[in-house]
């Protein structure tokens, strides 16, 4: 029979050094949270970039925008970094202070009506302008706390809108994809959760592997960008990735 020649020895070193696709995605930060991102993210360029690696910068505000497209060019990829980290934010302008401060009153009121229903008729007048003021107060609260709930769903579908989008754009490249995304909290509401599940379930089936990271507080941040690429091309072809464990980036409800 025909010798049999021995099948080659994979090359254990191959899978390390294969190019990775990764979007980095940049949620609305605080300015100090948007330092914090900016260092950590641009660790990738000195300690995580691979000769071929295809990457793109991507922000979320009210809508997703293209900082950088996908690109080989590291150089241009750590200023597409720095601008997104930089950038200011839309500022969701509810006042929760000032709806306590409604409620407070509305409470001061009650106790002032009590305090005057048993003096007498002299007080009929104070006790109206009273309630009345009370009434209003309870309106303007109510308005205050209604706004600041769909404030938060707003917030919540922008982001979870956001990821969305990239997570589809990365389904037609074939293997295992990155994205890592900065962010200080998830607003995940009633309203926002199923949105929320979905995000998840779509990374799974476009093997996009997540690593939301807590721009708040960056402990662990340059071990985690530093090896998500290793991590990505260890992985197996199939299966699911770490998107369901979006910790330490914690969904706020």
């Amino acid at each position: 029979p025909a010798p049999v020649t021995p099948a080659a020895a994979p090359d254990a070193d191959a899978p390390a050094s294969a190019p990775s696709v990764i979007a980095f995605v940049f949620d609305r930060l605080s300015p100090d949270a948007r330092k914090m991102a900016e260092k950590a993210a641009l660790t990738y360029a000195d300690k995580g970039y691979v000769q071929g690696d295809l990457a793109a910068v991507f922000s979320i505000d009210l809508a997703l925008h293209t900082i950088q497209p996908f690109t080989n060019d590291v150089e241009a990829v750590k200023q597409a970094l720095s601008r997104a980290a930089r950038q200011g934010n839309t500022v969701f302008a509810s006042d929760r202070a000032e709806a306590r401060e409604r409620t407070a009153a509305v409470g001061r009121a009650d106790d002032t009506l009590v305090s005057l229903s048993g003096a007498g008729a002299g007080n009929q007048t104070a006790t109206s302008l009273i309630a009345v003021q009370q009434a209003f107060d309870q309106v303007q609260a109510n308005m205050l706390r209604t706004f600041d709930a769909l404030e938060r769903d707003q917030q919540g579908f922008a982001t979870t809108n956001g990821l969305q989008a990239v997570v589809n754009g990365l389904r037609a490249i074939p293997g295992r994809k990155t994205l890592i995304f900065f962010s200080e909290a998830i607003t995940v509401t009633a309203n926002v959760w199923t949105q929320f599940r979905s995000v998840i379930s779509s990374a799974n089936r476009a093997s996009v592997s997540v690593y939301a990271i807590d721009a708040g507080g960056l402990r662990t941040a340059v071990r985690m960008i530093s090896s998500a690429s290793s991590r990505r091309r260890n992985a197996p072809s199939g299966g699911e990735g770490p998107t369901a464990g979006w910790s330490p980036a914690r969904p706020r409800r």
